[in-house]
């Protein structure tokens, strides 16, 4: 699940929710600054490797968005 929490991007507060890796196949997903994001598995099993660009620092980076926020209504609990 993604969320563009970007004031000045044209896709500002537009939720979109991707499938990536289907059937064993590996994906790439780079996540610009501003756009929170979450992931769950809906089928089998998942490895996940996060890279970040630089050192990242909680301090100055971390934003958290409780995952049942109502203005972003992204659905944790289907599997679909």
């Amino acid at each position: 699940g993604l969320y563009d929490n970007r004031p000045d991007s044209p896709t500002y507060k537009k939720l979109d929710q991707l499938t990536l890796g289907e059937d064993g196949e590996e994906a790439v997903l780079k996540i610009p600054p501003g756009v929170a994001h979450g992931l769950k598995v809906v089928k089998k099993s998942a490895e996940l490797f996060y890279v970040t660009s630089k050192v990242y620092n909680p301090q100055e980076e971390e934003g958290r968005i409780p995952e049942d926020d109502p203005d972003i209504g992204f659905d944790w609990q289907s599997l679909s």
